[in-house]
């Protein structure tokens, strides 16, 4: 995916909930806060293209790994954008946030794995957030009732133009449920 323009954009620096423990109806979307349908839904649209399908021209200085899944129906190569990766894991952290709704009844093992899971996810981002460094100044500002300062994130930050990715990803994604389109070389479905 080259070419990608940049545009800029101010981050929402609302407080998620209000001093009542409600949701602060000043948020401008719906991607954190308790489980809801609103949320569910909010995540399952910008979730939808995760699985992509690219050209081997498009495989780029991965063309000669000859590991990479090849769809069975030879429309292309299996892959994904390192940043469905980090939205995977975004998600993955707040369904840590409310594990008893996400992930009730589980055994020890299945805990064990889920926190093995969710500390790949942290160091994925960690890593993911160095890599694309936002160098964003944040003034520090004194707040009329805290002996803190406190960060005033009101800069503008240099962003994709999403909407190009959503094109880009949505002419590129597929199903990988679909039968019989992914079949292991060696092991076979």
């Amino acid at each position: 995916m080259n070419n990608v323009r940049h545009e800029p954009r101010k981050f929402d620096f609302h407080g998620i909930y209000l001093a009542d423990g409600a949701l602060n109806p000043r948020l401008s979307n719906n991607f954190t806060g308790p489980p809801r349908p609103a949320l569910e839904s909010a995540w399952a649209e910008l979730q939808k293209r995760n699985n992509i399908r690219v050209s081997h021209d498009e495989l780029g200085w991965f063309a000669s790994d000859h590991t990479i899944v090849n769809l069975t129906d030879g429309s292309g190569y299996y892959a994904m954008l390192a940043v469905h990766h980090g939205l995977h894991c975004v998600e993955r952290l707040h369904h840590f946030l409310y594990a008893d709704n996400y992930y009730p009844n589980l055994t020890a093992a299945e805990t064990f794995l889920l926190e093995q899971h969710t500390e790949h996810c942290l160091d994925y981002l960690r890593q993911y957030v160095q890599c694309n460094a936002d160098t964003t100044l944040i003034p520090m500002h004194w707040a009329p009732d805290s002996l803190k300062p406190t960060p005033a994130d009101n800069g503008d930050h240099q962003c994709v133009v999403w909407d190009q990715v959503e094109e880009w990803t949505s002419r590129h994604a597929f199903d990988p449920r679909q039968p019989g389109l992914l079949v292991h070389p060696s092991l076979g479905k």
